[in-house]
Order: structure tokens, then sequence, then C-alpha cells
């Protein structure tokens, strides 16, 4: 698991199941993407025109800037 979904899954209570679900819908795939925003799984890539975006994707960057003062937080997953 990536380093910044395991930041986020840490984070995420066991009440917190939908956010969880969120994190497996943007995996990285072998090429260093995110599955969801490559496929674009409503028939477009989600984030940026027709570019993949690399992984961790902005989505998950977003997620994680609640937790920015957290001491395990990275800088380079700033949005």
């Amino acid at each position: 698991m990536d380093d910044l979904v395991q930041f986020l899954h840490d984070r995420y209570g066991e009440s917190d199941e939908v956010k969880r679900q969120l994190l497996d819908e943007h995996p990285n795939v072998n090429d260093g993407s995110c599955g969801t925003c490559v496929d674009g799984r409503w028939g477009y890539p989600t984030h940026g025109g027709s570019s993949p975006q690399p992984y961790p994707c902005r989505t998950l960057r977003l997620l994680a800037l609640a937790y920015v003062s957290h001491s395990d937080y990275q800088d380079n997953w700033r949005p």
C-alpha cells in the first residue's frame, strides 16, 4: 500500500468506511498512475483532460490536506 493511502487509512476510523472505499477507488497501477484517473470510470479521465494522473492522484492529495499539520504528513503529498 502506498504511503499516502496508508496514512489516510490510519486517519480514518472504523466509522469512515465510505472514505476508505474512496481510497480503494484510486489504486496505484503498475505504471505509477492512478487507476481511476486513467480509466475515467465515467467514460473520460476524471482529472486533467486526457493525461493520466500520476499516483498519488490529486483526489488523494486533496483528501490528505485535512491532515497537513500531522507529524506524519509529507510535503511531497501537497496538491
